[in-house]
Protein backbone atom coordinates (compact mmCIF):
# COMPACT_ATOMS: atom_id res chain seq x y z
CA UNK A 1 0.00 0.00 0.00
CA UNK A 2 1.60 3.32 -0.89
CA UNK A 3 1.89 5.93 1.50
CA UNK A 4 2.41 9.16 -0.20
CA UNK A 5 -1.61 8.79 -1.38
CA UNK A 6 -4.66 10.18 0.75
CA UNK A 7 -7.31 8.11 1.60
CA UNK A 8 -9.53 10.16 -0.83
CA UNK A 9 -6.85 9.75 -3.33
CA UNK A 10 -6.50 6.04 -3.02
CA UNK A 11 -10.37 5.73 -3.27
CA UNK A 12 -10.05 7.37 -6.33
CA UNK A 13 -7.57 5.22 -7.53
CA UNK A 14 -9.36 2.11 -6.88
CA UNK A 15 -12.11 3.47 -8.30
CA UNK A 16 -10.37 4.15 -12.34
CA UNK A 17 -8.85 0.47 -11.22
CA UNK A 18 -12.45 -0.82 -10.83
CA UNK A 19 -13.14 1.06 -13.29
CA UNK A 20 -10.91 -0.88 -15.78
CA UNK A 21 -11.46 -4.52 -14.91
CA UNK A 22 -15.39 -3.94 -14.23
CA UNK A 23 -16.95 -0.90 -15.93
CA UNK A 24 -20.48 -2.67 -14.96
CA UNK A 25 -19.70 -1.77 -11.43
CA UNK A 26 -16.81 1.30 -12.08
CA UNK A 27 -19.00 3.50 -14.05
CA UNK A 28 -21.34 4.11 -11.10
CA UNK A 29 -18.86 4.52 -8.59
CA UNK A 30 -17.33 7.05 -10.10
CA UNK A 31 -20.96 9.01 -9.90
CA UNK A 32 -20.67 9.09 -6.39
CA UNK A 33 -19.17 11.98 -4.13
CA UNK A 34 -16.78 11.07 -1.60
CA UNK A 35 -17.07 12.39 1.69
CA UNK A 36 -14.92 11.46 4.83
CA UNK A 37 -17.52 11.33 7.79
CA UNK A 38 -16.54 11.38 11.57
CA UNK A 39 -19.95 9.65 11.93
CA UNK A 40 -19.06 6.74 10.05
CA UNK A 41 -16.62 4.09 11.37
CA UNK A 42 -16.30 1.86 8.18
CA UNK A 43 -18.17 3.32 4.75
CA UNK A 44 -21.27 3.52 3.28
CA UNK A 45 -23.67 4.79 0.71
CA UNK A 46 -26.91 6.98 0.21
CA UNK A 47 -27.21 6.27 -3.42
CA UNK A 48 -24.91 9.76 -3.97
CA UNK A 49 -22.45 9.45 -1.64
CA UNK A 50 -19.70 7.49 -0.72
CA UNK A 51 -19.07 8.43 2.97
CA UNK A 52 -15.78 6.62 4.54
CA UNK A 53 -13.60 6.58 7.75
CA UNK A 54 -9.97 7.04 7.07
CA UNK A 55 -8.81 4.42 9.83
CA UNK A 56 -10.97 1.82 8.00
CA UNK A 57 -9.85 2.53 4.41
CA UNK A 58 -5.92 2.66 5.06
CA UNK A 59 -6.54 -0.97 6.78
CA UNK A 60 -7.40 -2.77 3.54
CA UNK A 61 -5.52 -4.07 1.03
CA UNK A 62 -6.09 -2.67 -2.54
CA UNK A 63 -7.62 -5.44 -3.55
CA UNK A 64 -10.15 -5.41 -0.66
CA UNK A 65 -10.83 -1.29 -1.00
CA UNK A 66 -12.09 -2.81 -5.33
CA UNK A 67 -14.33 -5.09 -3.54
CA UNK A 68 -15.26 -2.81 -0.94
CA UNK A 69 -16.47 -0.19 -3.76
CA UNK A 70 -17.94 -2.73 -5.56
CA UNK A 71 -20.10 -3.68 -2.68
CA UNK A 72 -21.17 -0.45 -1.99
CA UNK A 73 -22.84 -0.30 -5.55
CA UNK A 74 -24.36 -3.28 -5.73
CA UNK A 75 -26.19 -1.44 -2.78
CA UNK A 76 -27.24 0.81 -4.95
CA UNK A 77 -27.84 -1.45 -8.16
CA UNK A 78 -30.35 -3.48 -6.29
CA UNK A 79 -31.79 -0.39 -4.88
CA UNK A 80 -30.88 -1.21 -1.18
CA UNK A 81 -31.18 2.61 -0.55
CA UNK A 82 -34.36 2.70 -1.75
CA UNK A 83 -36.38 -0.53 -0.12
CA UNK A 84 -35.48 -0.12 3.35
CA UNK A 85 -39.03 0.93 4.61
CA UNK A 86 -39.46 0.48 8.60
CA UNK A 87 -36.79 -1.24 9.38
CA UNK A 88 -34.27 -0.80 11.84
CA UNK A 89 -31.11 0.40 10.02
CA UNK A 90 -28.35 -2.40 10.93
CA UNK A 91 -30.60 -5.88 10.48
CA UNK A 92 -31.32 -4.12 7.19
CA UNK A 93 -27.32 -3.80 6.35
CA UNK A 94 -26.55 -7.33 7.17
CA UNK A 95 -29.51 -8.68 4.93
CA UNK A 96 -28.90 -6.82 2.28
CA UNK A 97 -25.13 -7.72 2.96
CA UNK A 98 -26.28 -11.18 2.93
CA UNK A 99 -27.91 -10.89 -0.68
CA UNK A 100 -24.85 -8.63 -2.10
CA UNK A 101 -21.47 -10.91 -0.88
CA UNK A 102 -22.09 -14.24 -2.73
CA UNK A 103 -22.60 -12.86 -5.96
CA UNK A 104 -19.47 -10.18 -5.92
CA UNK A 105 -17.62 -13.44 -5.07
CA UNK A 106 -18.80 -15.10 -7.70
CA UNK A 107 -17.40 -12.62 -10.14
CA UNK A 108 -14.14 -12.97 -8.51
CA UNK A 109 -14.31 -9.45 -6.16
CA UNK A 110 -12.26 -9.57 -2.64
CA UNK A 111 -14.63 -8.20 0.20
CA UNK A 112 -13.46 -7.96 3.42
CA UNK A 113 -15.35 -9.42 6.00
CA UNK A 114 -17.71 -11.14 3.14
CA UNK A 115 -20.73 -13.21 4.38
CA UNK A 116 -19.74 -15.52 1.31
CA UNK A 117 -16.95 -16.48 3.18
CA UNK A 118 -18.91 -18.03 6.53
CA UNK A 119 -20.57 -21.78 5.26
CA UNK A 120 -23.14 -21.33 8.23
CA UNK A 121 -24.76 -17.95 5.82
CA UNK A 122 -24.60 -19.75 2.56
CA UNK A 123 -28.49 -19.82 2.75
CA UNK A 124 -28.31 -16.65 1.94
CA UNK A 125 -27.40 -17.11 -1.99
CA UNK A 126 -29.65 -16.24 -4.35
CA UNK A 127 -32.48 -15.00 -1.86
CA UNK A 128 -33.89 -10.96 -1.37
CA UNK A 129 -33.31 -8.89 0.81
CA UNK A 130 -36.30 -8.88 2.08
CA UNK A 131 -36.75 -12.65 2.73
CA UNK A 132 -33.25 -12.44 4.33
CA UNK A 133 -34.36 -9.85 7.13
CA UNK A 134 -37.55 -11.84 7.51
CA UNK A 135 -35.64 -15.40 7.88
CA UNK A 136 -33.43 -13.48 9.99
CA UNK A 137 -35.62 -12.06 12.58
CA UNK A 138 -37.36 -15.03 13.01
CA UNK A 139 -34.38 -17.38 13.65
CA UNK A 140 -33.57 -14.26 16.18
CA UNK A 141 -36.30 -14.73 18.06
CA UNK A 142 -36.18 -18.82 18.19
CA UNK A 143 -32.90 -17.95 19.59
CA UNK A 144 -33.95 -15.60 22.26
CA UNK A 145 -37.14 -17.89 23.21
CA UNK A 146 -34.33 -20.54 23.55
CA UNK A 147 -32.67 -18.56 25.52
CA UNK A 148 -34.64 -17.67 27.68
CA UNK A 149 -35.98 -21.18 28.57
CA UNK A 150 -32.40 -22.42 29.04
CA UNK A 151 -31.79 -19.45 31.30
CA UNK A 152 -35.51 -20.39 33.38
CA UNK A 153 -34.63 -24.46 33.49
CA UNK A 154 -30.95 -23.72 35.18
CA UNK A 155 -32.54 -20.84 37.57
CA UNK A 156 -35.00 -23.08 38.77
CA UNK A 157 -32.62 -25.90 39.61
CA UNK A 158 -30.20 -23.12 42.12
CA UNK A 159 -32.89 -21.32 43.95
CA UNK A 160 -32.39 -17.86 45.31
CA UNK A 161 -32.80 -14.96 42.79
CA UNK A 162 -31.41 -17.09 39.56
CA UNK A 163 -34.63 -18.31 38.71
CA UNK A 164 -36.05 -14.97 37.12
CA UNK A 165 -34.48 -14.74 33.31
CA UNK A 166 -33.27 -11.22 32.50
CA UNK A 167 -35.86 -9.29 30.42
CA UNK A 168 -34.67 -8.81 26.99
CA UNK A 169 -33.29 -5.56 26.00
CA UNK A 170 -35.62 -4.57 22.55
CA UNK A 171 -34.11 -1.14 22.44
CA UNK A 172 -32.86 -0.01 18.86
CA UNK A 173 -30.28 2.85 19.96
CA UNK A 174 -29.18 3.50 15.91
CA UNK A 175 -27.55 6.69 15.34
CA UNK A 176 -29.56 8.67 12.77
CA UNK A 177 -27.09 8.85 9.78
CA UNK A 178 -26.96 5.24 9.49
CA UNK A 179 -23.64 3.85 11.61
CA UNK A 180 -24.69 0.95 12.65
CA UNK A 181 -21.75 0.27 15.00
CA UNK A 182 -23.86 -0.13 18.16
CA UNK A 183 -21.69 0.15 21.07
CA UNK A 184 -21.10 -3.29 22.83
CA UNK A 185 -22.19 -3.29 26.44
CA UNK A 186 -19.72 -2.62 29.34
CA UNK A 187 -18.72 -5.89 30.67
CA UNK A 188 -16.83 -4.03 33.47
CA UNK A 189 -19.75 -2.36 35.04
CA UNK A 190 -19.96 -2.65 38.81
CA UNK A 191 -22.59 -5.85 39.98
CA UNK A 192 -24.61 -5.26 42.94
CA UNK A 193 -24.07 -7.00 46.01
CA UNK A 194 -25.64 -10.35 46.71
CA UNK A 195 -27.18 -10.09 42.52
CA UNK A 196 -25.40 -12.18 39.86
CA UNK A 197 -24.55 -10.27 37.12
CA UNK A 198 -26.60 -11.56 33.97
CA UNK A 199 -26.18 -10.24 30.68
CA UNK A 200 -29.52 -9.64 28.99
CA UNK A 201 -29.98 -11.85 26.05
CA UNK A 202 -30.78 -9.43 22.56
CA UNK A 203 -34.14 -9.67 21.49
CA UNK A 204 -35.61 -9.77 17.70
CA UNK A 205 -35.61 -6.53 18.27
CA UNK A 206 -32.27 -5.55 19.63
CA UNK A 207 -29.17 -5.65 17.65
CA UNK A 208 -26.26 -4.78 19.82
CA UNK A 209 -24.93 -8.41 19.44
CA UNK A 210 -24.26 -8.07 16.14
CA UNK A 211 -20.91 -7.58 14.86
CA UNK A 212 -19.34 -4.34 13.47
CA UNK A 213 -19.41 -4.81 9.07
CA UNK A 214 -18.01 -3.14 6.62
CA UNK A 215 -19.86 -1.19 3.96
CA UNK A 216 -23.53 -0.10 4.78
CA UNK A 217 -26.16 1.03 2.98
CA UNK A 218 -28.47 4.81 4.14
CA UNK A 219 -31.55 5.33 2.91
CA UNK A 220 -31.70 8.05 -0.06
CA UNK A 221 -32.28 10.98 0.57
CA UNK A 222 -34.67 12.49 -2.15
CA UNK A 223 -37.69 11.24 -3.02
CA UNK A 224 -38.10 7.83 -4.24
CA UNK A 225 -39.74 8.49 -7.73
CA UNK A 226 -36.18 10.52 -8.07
CA UNK A 227 -34.21 8.03 -6.31
CA UNK A 228 -35.57 5.42 -8.90
CA UNK A 229 -35.03 7.31 -12.09
CA UNK A 230 -31.32 7.96 -10.65
CA UNK A 231 -30.66 4.42 -10.68
CA UNK A 232 -32.04 3.52 -13.92
CA UNK A 233 -30.21 6.23 -15.31
CA UNK A 234 -26.48 4.92 -13.33
CA UNK A 235 -27.32 0.79 -14.35
CA UNK A 236 -27.82 2.02 -18.48
CA UNK A 237 -24.62 3.68 -18.57
CA UNK A 238 -23.26 0.63 -16.55
CA UNK A 239 -24.67 -1.78 -19.02
CA UNK A 240 -23.38 0.17 -22.16
CA UNK A 241 -19.33 0.98 -20.52
CA UNK A 242 -19.35 -2.81 -19.74
CA UNK A 243 -20.50 -4.06 -23.25
CA UNK A 244 -17.81 -1.82 -24.74
CA UNK A 245 -15.71 -3.09 -22.56
CA UNK A 246 -16.61 -6.81 -23.68
CA UNK A 247 -16.27 -5.92 -27.28
CA UNK A 248 -12.64 -5.06 -26.79
CA UNK A 249 -12.06 -8.39 -24.72
CA UNK A 250 -13.96 -10.20 -26.99
CA UNK A 251 -15.41 -12.16 -24.35
CA UNK A 252 -18.63 -11.50 -22.19
CA UNK A 253 -18.35 -12.89 -18.65
CA UNK A 254 -21.06 -15.35 -17.40
CA UNK A 255 -21.81 -13.18 -14.62
CA UNK A 256 -22.56 -9.85 -16.48
CA UNK A 257 -25.74 -11.54 -18.47
CA UNK A 258 -26.91 -12.71 -15.46
CA UNK A 259 -26.76 -9.07 -14.39
CA UNK A 260 -28.35 -7.56 -16.93
CA UNK A 261 -30.93 -9.90 -17.37
CA UNK A 262 -31.87 -9.82 -14.00
CA UNK A 263 -31.66 -5.56 -14.16
CA UNK A 264 -33.94 -5.26 -17.55
CA UNK A 265 -36.38 -7.54 -15.35
CA UNK A 266 -36.13 -5.50 -12.80
CA UNK A 267 -36.86 -2.69 -14.85
CA UNK A 268 -40.73 -3.83 -15.45
CA UNK A 269 -42.12 -3.99 -12.17
CA UNK A 270 -43.43 -7.48 -11.34
CA UNK A 271 -46.86 -6.03 -11.34
CA UNK A 272 -47.03 -4.77 -14.49
CA UNK A 273 -45.88 -8.88 -15.70
CA UNK A 274 -49.21 -10.05 -13.99
CA UNK A 275 -51.31 -6.71 -15.74
CA UNK A 276 -50.01 -8.14 -19.02
CA UNK A 277 -50.71 -11.87 -19.08
CA UNK A 278 -54.18 -11.08 -17.49
CA UNK A 279 -54.68 -9.17 -20.49
CA UNK A 280 -55.75 -12.02 -22.99
CA UNK A 281 -58.44 -12.65 -20.51
CA UNK A 282 -59.64 -9.04 -20.28
CA UNK A 283 -62.09 -8.43 -21.81
CA UNK A 284 -63.17 -4.79 -23.08
CA UNK A 285 -65.70 -3.51 -25.66
CA UNK A 286 -66.41 0.34 -26.59
CA UNK A 287 -69.17 2.65 -25.79
CA UNK A 288 -70.52 5.56 -26.94
CA UNK A 289 -72.73 6.13 -23.95
CA UNK A 290 -69.65 7.71 -22.35
CA UNK A 291 -67.15 9.79 -24.70
CA UNK A 292 -63.72 9.40 -24.49
CA UNK A 293 -62.32 12.18 -21.58
CA UNK A 294 -59.00 12.20 -23.55
CA UNK A 295 -60.23 13.86 -27.05
CA UNK A 296 -62.72 15.75 -25.47
CA UNK A 297 -60.57 19.20 -25.49
CA UNK A 298 -59.93 18.75 -29.11
CA UNK A 299 -63.35 18.67 -29.90
CA UNK A 300 -63.39 14.88 -31.13
CA UNK A 301 -66.82 12.64 -29.95
CA UNK A 302 -65.18 9.14 -29.47
CA UNK A 303 -66.01 6.09 -27.85
CA UNK A 304 -64.59 5.42 -24.28
CA UNK A 305 -63.41 1.58 -23.53
CA UNK A 306 -65.64 -0.15 -21.58
CA UNK A 307 -64.10 -3.14 -19.44
CA UNK A 308 -66.04 -6.20 -18.64
CA UNK A 309 -63.62 -7.89 -15.83
CA UNK A 310 -61.10 -10.38 -16.40
CA UNK A 311 -62.72 -13.52 -15.32
CA UNK A 312 -62.23 -16.26 -13.05
CA UNK A 313 -59.17 -16.67 -11.22
CA UNK A 314 -56.96 -18.58 -8.29
CA UNK A 315 -54.13 -17.64 -6.71
CA UNK A 316 -51.74 -19.94 -5.03
CA UNK A 317 -50.13 -18.39 -2.03
CA UNK A 318 -47.05 -20.27 -0.67
CA UNK A 319 -47.02 -19.48 3.13
CA UNK A 320 -44.05 -21.37 4.09
CA UNK A 321 -41.97 -20.37 7.13
CA UNK A 322 -39.57 -18.85 4.68
CA UNK A 323 -41.37 -16.49 2.78
CA UNK A 324 -42.37 -14.50 5.93
CA UNK A 325 -43.38 -11.00 5.87
CA UNK A 326 -43.20 -10.40 1.60
CA UNK A 327 -46.35 -12.13 0.85
CA UNK A 328 -48.93 -9.19 2.87
CA UNK A 329 -47.01 -6.63 0.70
CA UNK A 330 -47.48 -8.71 -2.29
CA UNK A 331 -51.29 -9.45 -2.29
CA UNK A 332 -51.77 -5.42 -1.63
CA UNK A 333 -50.26 -4.80 -4.53
CA UNK A 334 -52.61 -7.17 -6.30
CA UNK A 335 -55.32 -5.54 -4.81
CA UNK A 336 -54.81 -2.29 -6.43
CA UNK A 337 -54.26 -3.89 -9.44
CA UNK A 338 -57.32 -5.78 -9.16
CA UNK A 339 -59.21 -2.44 -8.29
CA UNK A 340 -58.70 -1.96 -12.37
CA UNK A 341 -59.30 -5.21 -13.65
CA UNK A 342 -61.72 -6.45 -11.75
CA UNK A 343 -62.01 -10.06 -11.88
CA UNK A 344 -65.61 -11.53 -11.83
CA UNK A 345 -64.10 -14.11 -9.16
CA UNK A 346 -60.81 -15.08 -7.61
CA UNK A 347 -59.80 -18.25 -5.31
CA UNK A 348 -57.04 -17.28 -3.08
CA UNK A 349 -55.71 -21.10 -1.38
CA UNK A 350 -53.04 -20.60 1.36
CA UNK A 351 -50.61 -23.89 1.57
CA UNK A 352 -47.57 -24.69 3.43
CA UNK A 353 -47.21 -28.11 3.75
CA UNK A 354 -51.27 -28.24 3.70
CA UNK A 355 -53.98 -26.49 2.52
CA UNK A 356 -54.20 -23.44 5.06
CA UNK A 357 -57.16 -21.91 3.99
CA UNK A 358 -59.42 -21.66 1.45
CA UNK A 359 -61.37 -18.40 0.25
CA UNK A 360 -63.28 -17.19 -2.71
CA UNK A 361 -63.60 -13.12 -3.31
CA UNK A 362 -66.10 -11.72 -6.01
CA UNK A 363 -65.44 -9.08 -7.87
CA UNK A 364 -64.41 -5.41 -5.92
CA UNK A 365 -63.83 -8.07 -2.73
CA UNK A 366 -60.67 -6.89 -1.51
CA UNK A 367 -58.35 -10.00 -1.15
CA UNK A 368 -57.37 -10.30 2.90
CA UNK A 369 -53.48 -9.61 3.51
CA UNK A 370 -53.64 -12.02 6.82
CA UNK A 371 -51.21 -14.96 5.84
CA UNK A 372 -51.92 -18.41 7.71
CA UNK A 373 -49.20 -21.19 7.92
CA UNK A 374 -45.81 -20.57 7.58
CA UNK A 375 -44.75 -23.80 7.80
CA UNK A 376 -43.39 -26.63 5.63
CA UNK A 377 -43.14 -26.33 1.88
CA UNK A 378 -45.25 -28.56 -0.25
CA UNK A 379 -47.84 -26.50 -2.82
CA UNK A 380 -48.99 -30.29 -4.08
CA UNK A 381 -52.12 -30.33 -1.74
CA UNK A 382 -53.25 -26.65 -3.22
CA UNK A 383 -53.31 -28.44 -6.59
CA UNK A 384 -55.23 -31.18 -4.99
CA UNK A 385 -57.69 -28.77 -3.45
CA UNK A 386 -58.47 -27.18 -6.82
CA UNK A 387 -59.69 -30.56 -8.33
CA UNK A 388 -62.00 -30.63 -5.34
CA UNK A 389 -63.36 -27.28 -5.43
CA UNK A 390 -66.18 -25.51 -7.96
CA UNK A 391 -64.05 -23.35 -9.73
CA UNK A 392 -63.28 -22.75 -13.49
CA UNK A 393 -60.40 -20.27 -13.26
CA UNK A 394 -58.95 -18.83 -16.78
CA UNK A 395 -55.66 -17.65 -15.37
CA UNK A 396 -53.82 -18.62 -12.27
CA UNK A 397 -50.83 -16.98 -10.27
CA UNK A 398 -48.28 -18.09 -8.24
CA UNK A 399 -46.26 -16.33 -5.54
CA UNK A 400 -43.72 -18.32 -3.61
CA UNK A 401 -39.88 -18.40 -3.12
CA UNK A 402 -39.77 -21.75 -5.29
CA UNK A 403 -38.11 -23.68 -2.46
CA UNK A 404 -40.98 -25.98 -2.57
CA UNK A 405 -42.40 -28.99 -4.11
CA UNK A 406 -44.62 -28.67 -7.11
CA UNK A 407 -46.60 -31.30 -9.02
CA UNK A 408 -45.30 -32.41 -12.28
CA UNK A 409 -47.72 -31.35 -14.74
CA UNK A 410 -49.27 -28.06 -14.58
CA UNK A 411 -53.38 -26.99 -14.65
CA UNK A 412 -55.34 -26.61 -18.32
CA UNK A 413 -54.97 -22.91 -17.62
CA UNK A 414 -52.35 -20.31 -18.20
CA UNK A 415 -50.23 -19.85 -14.64
CA UNK A 416 -47.76 -16.75 -14.03
CA UNK A 417 -45.07 -17.88 -11.56
CA UNK A 418 -43.79 -14.91 -9.42
CA UNK A 419 -40.50 -15.95 -7.54
CA UNK A 420 -39.17 -14.12 -4.27
CA UNK A 421 -35.78 -15.60 -4.99
CA UNK A 422 -33.37 -16.30 -8.14
CA UNK A 423 -35.09 -20.03 -7.89
CA UNK A 424 -36.90 -20.02 -11.34
CA UNK A 425 -41.07 -21.62 -11.23
CA UNK A 426 -42.51 -24.78 -12.43
CA UNK A 427 -41.33 -24.79 -16.28
CA UNK A 428 -45.39 -25.40 -16.97
CA UNK A 429 -45.58 -21.49 -15.71
CA UNK A 430 -44.54 -18.22 -17.23
CA UNK A 431 -42.17 -17.29 -14.54
CA UNK A 432 -40.89 -13.57 -13.40
CA UNK A 433 -39.13 -12.42 -10.14
CA UNK A 434 -40.43 -10.18 -7.55
CA UNK A 435 -39.00 -7.27 -6.62
CA UNK A 436 -40.76 -5.55 -3.93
Amino acid sequence: MSTTLSTENRIRKMRLRLRRVAPFFGAPALRLKLVESPRCKTAATDGIHLLYAPAYIDKLTDDELVGLIAHEVGHIIRRHHLRQGSRPIKPWNYTCDGAIDHDLKDVGFTVPDSFADIPELAWMHGLTSEVIYDRMQKQREQQRQKKQQQQKGSGAGSGGDGDEAPDPDDSDDEPDDGDDNAAEPDDGAQRRPGKAKSKPQPSADSYDDLPDRGGQVLPYPGTPERGETEVRTMIAEAILMQERHNQQKGTTPGWFSAYVTAQREANIPWIEHLRRFIAPVYPTDTTWRRPARRHAHAGLYLPSTLRTGCGEGIIFLDTSGSMGGVLARALAEINRLFEDVRPVRVHLIQCDARVQDVHTYEEGEPLDTRIKGLGGSDFRPAFAALAEMDANPEWGIVLSDMQIDFPPGGPDFPVIAFSFTSTPGPDWAQNHKVIL
